[in-house]
């Protein structure tokens, strides 16, 4: 009897394990993916796409469960990989140059980008990289030395709970402003940072908090736009520290949805690119 019993416990087991194993959702891979706002956690829930209410995603990126870095173009010295469900930007001690992964995407000119990352310098003696994230021309004809050009996020780990963000437009005019984090930008904290741009306003997003805007029209280029993650030296011909970057995930949202009005923030300062071409 009790040798039965066993047997009939093994069967039924092996049949809830296939069940299981048929009914579980399959990985979100090195794809665009539907969110499942159900199954995540309250840390995943930082961000303003989810808080001010900007679904439906048009794209989403990310890279749980693959090896894929899909459609991120690495340009420079230092490398780019995929690990433990993110993907990660690496400059190697010594360097003497930047390196940037760019989102292979079609351009748009409004809407809202929002990205979740770490960074962390791994090595001293060198010279730091600023860590940026930016929306550059998707059409490499229009960078004009990034004269038109809108900063997520430019970090400087000599000021490592700063953030700093601006928009460029042509020919030479730049909005900047800078707020100090809670926690430190560097050092491998975690944050979500994000913009919408529209022609009417700028608007910058840390943690799904509106942190600035920007409502004056000059700010607005109305050119196509992609993601761009780099790692860049401040004077030419430095030997640089190691330095990494990793990202969660990236999303892109259309204004077509209203979504919550996120409240009222500082704007910037208006000045000028000189580095203009």
């Amino acid at each position: 009897m009790f040798q039965t019993t066993l047997r009939r416990l093994a069967v039924l087991g092996a049949v809830l394990t296939t069940s299981a194993g048929l009914a579980a959702p399959s990985p979100v891979a090195a794809r665009e993916v539907t969110p499942d706002h159900a199954r995540w956690t309250p840390f995943q829930l930082v961000s303003a796409g989810h808080s001010l209410g900007w679904y439906p995603v048009k794209h989403r990126f990310e890279w749980e469960a693959s090896k894929a870095e899909g459609p991120w173009k690495k340009v420079g010295a230092g490398g780019q990989y995929v690990h433990a469900g993110m993907l990660g930007l690496m400059a190697k001690q010594g360097e003497k140059g930047g390196v940037s992964t760019t989102w292979q995407t079609k351009g748009y000119d409004r809407g809202r980008w929002e990205v979740r990352l770490r960074t962390a310098r791994e090595s001293t003696g060198g010279a730091d990289y600023a860590v940026r994230v930016e929306l550059v021309p998707s059409a490499p004809k229009q960078e004009r030395c990034g004269a038109q050009d809108i900063a997520i996020l430019d970090f400087h780990p000599s000021q490592m709970s700063t953030a700093n963000f601006y928009a460029r437009t042509l020919p030479d005019t730049e909005f900047r402003t800078s707020r100090t984090l809670s926690r430190p930008v560097g050092g491998d904290e975690w944050h979500v940072y994000g913009v919408e741009v529209t022609p009417t306003h700028l608007r910058w997003f840390v943690d799904a908090k509106l942190v600035a805007e920007e409502k004056r029209p000059a700010a607005y280029s109305g050119v196509p736009l992609t993601m761009r993650v780099a790692m860049e030296p401040q004077k030419p011909g430095e030997v640089m520290n190691k330095t990494r970057v990793n990202l969660d995930w990236a999303r892109y949202w259309t204004l077509d949805k209203k979504g919550k009005h996120p409240g009222s923030a500082g704007g910037t300062d208006q000045g000028t690119y000189k580095a203009a071409c």
